[in-house]
């Protein structure tokens, strides 16, 4: 099996790890640089995209570069002959340059996957099982956070000149935490109307904003709020869906689900023995393996269906209103 890496940054080195740990050595990569990285012979590097991409069929292309870039590369791959795409999360900063016709053909999900490995969780399948066996009885509402301080997310680099903290590069805490817009879609379907406030603090000297609070109501009559920052020193990671008869609390800091009924813990589901490689294993299993039936693997529409909830977020901040669906 034949893999192409487009991009060499944290995410590109783990997946290409990751996969060599698999077994999967046939692995070629395409990145401006490769001073850090021994693991690949040389002669398996592309400094040419084009070069890289007419060398060989690859059974799978994974696109790990910038947000910003991922449509531009996209259309680099309309009409090739590889086999199946792993793009990284989200989809893109905007939908400028998504032209639905001409990636028709990525809109299979046999064709694109694209890397919500957070639908790997054990805790978030355990809440949806739950919820699916009645446990709270009807869900109806939700309180979603999640928390991390950007300057410790890549200490080896000036975080105010990364991807993170630029406009151009697809930055911002919303579209880099975009997981949670996608599980929730995951959780309760499409969205009936939202509405969000977002900020640049000022805190972090960067032009991207660094707290958002959006508040969602679902077609499935689910309503809550979400809130997300760049700010927090303890990383924190949560979501506690209430029912008309109990509630669960995932937390995904603490490796827990917690269900209750009334005041009462009635289970604890505890996953400390999985570990965020575990996650990204599982995801990439599943592709490498072909098992595009895994309805835990988001393809090309669902994906822009949760960019979508993120742009829309972003206008009604912006101009001050409640966004319909």
């Amino acid at each position: 099996m034949k893999l192409l890496f487009i991009g060499m940054g944290s995410i590109g080195k783990r997946h290409l790890k990751n996969c060599l740990a698999l077994g999967y050595s046939d692995a070629y990569i395409f990145s401006n640089s490769f001073a850090d990285y021994t693991l690949i012979l040389q002669e398996r590097c592309f400094k040419d995209l084009h070069q890289a991409l007419s060398a060989h069929i690859y059974d799978v292309v994974f696109i790990n570069t910038p947000t910003s870039t991922h449509i531009d590369i996209l259309n680099e791959l309309v009409g090739t002959p590889h086999k199946c795409i792993y793009m990284e999360k989200p989809v893109s900063h905007s939908i400028e340059g998504i032209n639905l016709e001409t990636l028709s053909s990525f809109k299979k999900k046999d064709a694109m996957v694209v890397g919500y490995d957070l639908r790997f969780d054990p805790g978030l399948n355990k809440c949806i099982g739950w919820i699916e066996e009645g446990l709270i009885g009807k869900a109806l509402a939700f309180n979603a956070f999640v928390g991390s301080y950007l300057p410790d997310w890549r200490p080896n680099i000036d975080y105010r000149q990364s991807m993170s903290a630029k406009k151009m590069s697809g930055g911002g805490v919303m579209l880099d935490l975009a997981h949670e817009f996608d599980y929730l879609y995951y959780l309760f379907g499409d969205v009936k109307r939202l509405s969000c406030f977002y900020q640049k603090t000022g805190a972090l000297e960067i032009e991207t904003e660094d707290v958002a609070h959006v508040i969602v109501e679902f077609k499935s009559g689910v309503s809550g709020a979400l809130s997300l920052d760049y700010l927090q020193r303890e990383y924190t990671r949560y979501c506690r869906v209430t029912g008309s008869e109990g509630s669960i609390l995932w937390d995904y800091a603490s490796n827990k689900v917690t269900l209750f009924k009334g005041n009462h813990v009635c289970e604890i589901f505890d996953y400390n023995h999985f570990s965020r490689d575990d996650r990204f294993n599982a995801i990439l299993v599943s592709v490498l393996n072909r098992t595009f039936a895994d309805k835990r693997l988001v393809g090309f529409d669902d994906a822009l269906y949760s960019l979508n909830m993120i742009l829309k977020a972003k206008q009604s901040s912006e101009t001050n209103s409640v966004i319909l669906f």
